[in-house]
């Protein structure tokens, strides 16, 4: 049992998030407290920067569509920043905001992956080349190529 610093309640420990820093593994506010939007949005405004109403602005101004995608995007969609300056850039959708982070906001991950995307490494050609080789054939051919021999 743990008593939530919000709503004062005592209630079972599933009712709480993990949370690695607190001395007991979890949030010092339960769920449904951390589920509300004004408690939402301070805590985009301390991860992100992004105030509320900041937020609010950027939601009307990208006409409620995903910065990346132009797909829909509401209130609970996240805001997208720098993580190093933590200067806003936008609000993005859940899988926009997730493949950023996997490309690690890096420019030229994502430059080489939009390069990736118009010339993939697997051509028509090559598929039918390795389908029809058996890999014996693949090991020799590319050994040949690897010493030069005609």
């Amino acid at each position: 049992m743990k008593r939530c610093t919000t709503c004062g309640e005592t209630k079972e420990l599933a009712e709480f998030d993990r949370d690695k820093s607190r001395k007991d593994g979890r949030h010092y506010r339960c769920k449904a407290c951390r589920a509300h939007p004004r408690e939402r949005a301070k805590d985009r405004r301390r991860k992100t920067g992004v105030s509320k109403e900041l937020f609010n602005v950027l939601l009307i101004k990208q006409e409620r569509r995903c910065a990346i995608c132009t797909g829909p995007i509401d209130n609970s969609s996240p805001a997208d920043h720098c993580h190093d300056t933590k200067t806003p850039r936008g609000i993005l959708c859940r899988a926009c905001n997730l493949g950023m982070g996997l490309m690690k906001d890096d420019l030229g991950n994502l430059i080489r992956a939009v390069a990736y995307l118009h010339r993939p490494p697997a051509t028509p050609l090559l598929i039918q080349f390795a389908d029809e080789m058996t890999e014996p054939k693949l090991r020799a051919t590319a050994l040949r190529a690897m010493l030069q021999i005609p």
